[in-house]
């Protein structure tokens, strides 16, 4: 794999959030573009976002990259891990041989937020959040 550097810079401090209402997107709270580049990676993040638990690493192969052969899948699925490598770093995301995970605490989603606002009842507050989705 290549060198990721010594003087790499966390993306960012503080909160960061996941958008997955339109299009997938991954900002820092200064509002700086993180999101992967490749759609599988950001189809990657958005099944481990939405599962809310550990997901098995042959689940994300076979949904993914099911038209490969075993070996080609998994090598595509440590590729997209690779390019989401700043999550791991901040601890958002986790990986280890058998699952991917997503702490929900680091990487909080527009949708885990619609779901706060839901349960508590505030529904002018979901109003206007459904009214910031940017859809294509």
């Amino acid at each position: 794999m290549a060198d990721r550097g010594k003087a790499r810079v966390p993306i960012w401090t503080s909160a960061a959030c996941l958008t997955l209402l339109g299009p997938v997107r991954l900002l820092n709270s200064a509002g700086d573009d993180h999101t992967p580049k490749t759609r599988k990676s950001r189809a990657l993040l958005t099944v481990v976002a939405l599962a809310g638990a550990p997901v098995p690493r042959t689940r994300l192969s076979e949904l993914l990259w099911g038209d490969r052969a075993e070996e080609q899948s998994k090598a595509s699925l440590r590729q997209a891990l690779y390019e989401l490598g700043l999550l791991t770093e901040s601890g958002a995301l986790s990986s280890d041989r058998q699952f991917v995970s997503l702490t929900a605490t680091k990487l909080p989603t527009d949708i885990s937020e619609l779901e706060r606002r839901i349960a508590k009842r505030d529904f002018e507050g979901v109003a206007a959040a459904l009214e910031q989705v940017r859809m294509p």
